[in-house]
């Protein structure tokens, strides 16, 4: 079977990011806009092309597992934080599902008398 870009964009709005498509006329071609919250911008295109700031552009191969797709997906969006701490953490769940990070919780008490 196939994977398709479009089959990507579904497994991610399951796990409960909100891509948004756009056009573009410079490549006659949809993309989605991954949502990172981050830095920098992650545009994936239907040729499985990736684009972000700084004219960082790259492919991820559509030989592989949807799984592993991901994966690099993740690590991706991952490179769009550039040292920053403000990026979607819808992404940072998909990277614990995905099995990228640990989720580490922690609990604080303050007393405000």
């Amino acid at each position: 079977m196939t994977i398709t870009v479009q089959d990507v964009v579904k497994e991610l709005c399951k796990m409960g990011l909100e891509p948004t498509v756009a056009y573009s006329a410079e490549r006659d071609m949809l993309y989605y806009d991954m949502n990172t919250q981050a830095k920098s911008q992650l545009w994936l295109f239907e040729d499985f092309h990736v684009e972000g700031r700084y004219d960082y552009t790259a492919q991820i191969s559509p030989n592989q597992s949807l799984e592993d797709i991901l994966i690099d997906l993740f690590w991706e969006f991952k490179g769009c934080i550039h040292g920053r701490d403000f990026y979607s953490h819808t992404w940072a769940e998909i990277g614990v599902k995905l099995g990228c990070v640990l989720k580490t919780t922690r609990t604080t008490v303050e007393y405000n008398l």
